[in-house]
């Protein structure tokens, strides 16, 4: 049975929740007749990594790795087999468009994925969208190499519907013979479906019990390092009934997901909305935890409306707070902060009960060495009995001019030289360079660490932008010589196979095989019990790889 378009989450992605834009995606194109199936390969090679991976999707140097050429190279020669068999799996749904969702952290993975389909299926079009599709970055132009694939600019809902129902020239997006600019978005949010997520099987995330949603497109501000106003511009939100209905419903098709994360940009961008979801949930009854992952500090954020959040659910929210200095909030563009008293936000939070997450960023352009001492005087000024409630987010890119955003646009209106690039920028007068902003996070993390501060990334030192070899798991345990290494990682890497395979078959059907089993036996009793799930159960393209790559290694033994 064939489907109208599969589309792929590729590696260099979160593992914590299903991805949401492809939820979102599937379930406006089906709403329209349109058949769809979401295939999440980051998941599954999360699944598969061994050792010398373990830590490759950690936040604290993840990001980074997935932008290292190097790394992304080695990664796919050594999972050769397992990306094939994964692209002949998407091949064989016989779909009319493969899309790809192209972020920072996967756009190497996006074009070595690519590269494989066009090889093996060059007939069937591909379509890319996503925050790294932007009109205004390179990425877009560099990654139409076949005739027949698209980009898509901005949201992706109304184009790829055009797309897919045969549109050759389709407003907001391009080919390579064709540049249809951006379309005007989508004015009612209220009238999208909700996120469907049955292609995606929960357990295997991290956060099984939590499920991602959002309130909003856009940002009030507009910042000059960020792109967020280039890829959705304005701001527009849903009404908070929407959302209360939005949450039933997942809660009645997942009864097991008791959290939900707010993935947009400013989960408290309209008050009146926000207070309005927060009076249905208490209404109602409903019990159920979510977070506020991006919202801005704002004097609307007073104890009141904390009070109210927490008796709602509210567990967490995440302030972009970047810095407490208020000229340079200014100067930058941050200005919803502008009239608020940030310590008293922050303080009221964690008063009420509610976890506090604070992002900083380290050398925005116009930041003097005055201003980053202010974050440090900032969380000095929270009691010690407070700071449990309040996590640090250091930004570990520390301060990207990125193609599309302001400061990149004009950078002599904010002094910047980017002639080094978009994370080695320098001040015209050389007094915020990359060594400077390194030196102020480990400054920054140093204090925080020592104030006993939760840090997000778990990170007491900068940990580089240039990604490294990947190589991050402790070996200092194992045999020094080239066979003995080699076999201890072999060896690991078949006992985190086998553990996570009876995990998950443990997890749905059997009381898993005792390990005092011979390789052998054990081999055949977990064929029959692949032979058992084979085509209906979302499992089957994982278990298949972690199979073939269990066997390959006990062959060894």
């Amino acid at each position: 049975m064939s489907v109208e378009i599969v589309l792929l989450q590729p590696p260099g992605w979160g593992v914590e929740n299903p991805p949401l834009g492809l939820a979102m995606l599937k379930a406006y194109l089906q709403e329209r007749g349109v058949s769809c199936r979401i295939m999440d390969l980051n998941i599954q090679l999360f699944h598969l990594r061994h050792v010398k991976y373990g830590d490759s999707w950690n936040l604290s140097y993840g990001y980074s790795l997935w932008n290292n050429r190097e790394f992304v190279t080695g990664f796919f020669k050594e999972y050769q087999h397992e990306i094939e068999h994964f692209v002949w799996s998407v091949i064989q749904q016989r779909p009319g468009y493969i899309g790809l969702s192209v972020h920072g952290s996967s756009y190497l993975s996006a074009i070595a994925i690519a590269d494989l389909l066009h090889r093996y299926a060059p007939s069937i079009p591909q379509i890319y969208g996503g925050p790294q599709m932007a009109r205004g970055r390179p990425e877009w132009r560099q990654i139409l190499t076949n005739r027949d694939d698209f980009v898509i600019f901005g949201e992706g809902e109304e184009s790829l519907l055009e797309i897919v129902k045969g549109g050759a020239q389709v407003q907001g997006t391009a080919t390579l013979a064709y540049d249809g600019g951006l379309r005007p978005q989508i004015k009612n949010l209220d009238e999208l479906p909700f996120p469907d997520f049955r292609d995606f099987y929960l357990p295997l995330y991290n956060q099984q019990d939590f499920l991602p949603t959002y309130f909003s497109r856009g940002c009030l501000n507009h910042c000059a390092y960020c792109t967020e106003s280039v890829y959705f511009p304005g701001f527009r939100c849903r009404n908070g009934e929407r959302v209360f209905n939005e949450i039933c419903h997942l809660m009645e098709a997942y009864p097991r997901v008791g959290t939900y994360r707010f993935h947009d940009s400013v989960s408290n961008g309209n008050i009146r909305e926000l207070e309005r979801l927060c009076d249905l949930l208490i209404e109602n009854d409903v019990q159920i935890q979510f977070n506020l992952e991006g919202a801005v500090i704002r004097r609307e954020m007073d104890a009141r409306l904390y009070r109210k959040l927490k008796k709602a659910g509210c567990a967490l929210i995440g302030y972009g707070l970047e810095t407490p200095s208020k000229q340079l909030l200014a100067n930058i563009g941050k200005t919803v902060s502008r009239d608020a008293d940030i310590r008293k936000v922050v303080t009221d939070g964690v008063k009420s009960g509610i976890t506090i997450g604070l992002n900083f960023m380290f050398g925005l352009p116009g930041e003097t060495d005055a201003d980053s001492m202010q974050q440090i005087e900032l969380i000095k000024k929270i009691p010690w009995y407070r700071r449990h409630r309040v996590i640090i987010n250091p930004a570990l890119t520390l301060c990207a001019i990125s193609p599309g955003c302001r400061a990149h646009d004009e950078p002599e209106k904010y002094g910047i030289d980017l002639e080094k690039g978009e994370y080695l920028w320098e001040s015209r007068d050389k007094a915020n360079t990359f060594e400077i902003r390194r030196f102020r996070f480990n400054r920054f993390v140093a204090e925080a660490t020592a104030l006993g501060y939760r840090n997000l990334f778990d990170v007491n030192i900068f940990p580089g932008v240039d990604g490294g070899s990947g190589q991050r798991a402790d070996l200092s345990s194992y045999p020094v010589d080239r066979d003995g290494l080699r076999s201890a990682i072999r060896d690991e890497r078949v006992s985190s196979l086998l553990s996570r395979y009876m995990h998950l078959i443990e997890a749905r059907y059997e009381p898993y095989a005792p390990f005092s089993w011979h390789p052998s036996r054990l081999k055949k009793w977990l064929k029959y019990t692949v032979q058992k799930i084979r085509g209906q159960d979302k499992l089957y393209p994982a278990v298949i790889l972690a199979l073939k790559e269990l066997e390959d290694r006990m062959d060894t033994l």
